[in-house]
């Protein structure tokens, strides 16, 4: 689990959806678990990963964070000198749920589709 304390401090204020998503950059595909968001592609990749914030509610002990993750995947081929399909990248979509804690600033993610 990651650690989003930053986002925590900003709650409430107007920087605080530019904050979640500075601090959601520095997730990577395997954190987001994006490779089980595929729809087009084969490969989930770290780069190129942009949240969109859906919703945010404030329960008892919890941020409860909806996003919209759009990212990229590839396709990669066999590498041969013949091989008719080329590594191409593939804009992807998918949605997740983030629970910040409260006490700890840990954030879990959770497959919403």
């Amino acid at each position: 689990m990651k650690r989003l304390a930053k986002i925590l401090y900003a709650w409430g204020s107007p920087r605080f959806e530019e904050v979640l998503k500075e601090e959601l950059l520095s997730f990577g595909a395997q954190d987001l678990f994006l490779q089980s968001g595929l729809r087009q592609s084969s490969y989930a990749l770290d780069r190129g990963i942009q949240p969109a914030v859906l919703s945010v509610e404030e329960k008892e002990d919890f941020l409860k964070i909806k996003l919209a993750v759009y990212y990229f995947g590839i396709m990669p081929g066999c590498g041969c000198a013949n091989d008719p399909m080329p590594e191409m990248e593939y804009p992807e979509y998918c949605e997740r749920e983030i629970r910040i804690s409260k006490l700890s600033g840990e954030a879990e993610v959770k497959i919403l589709d």
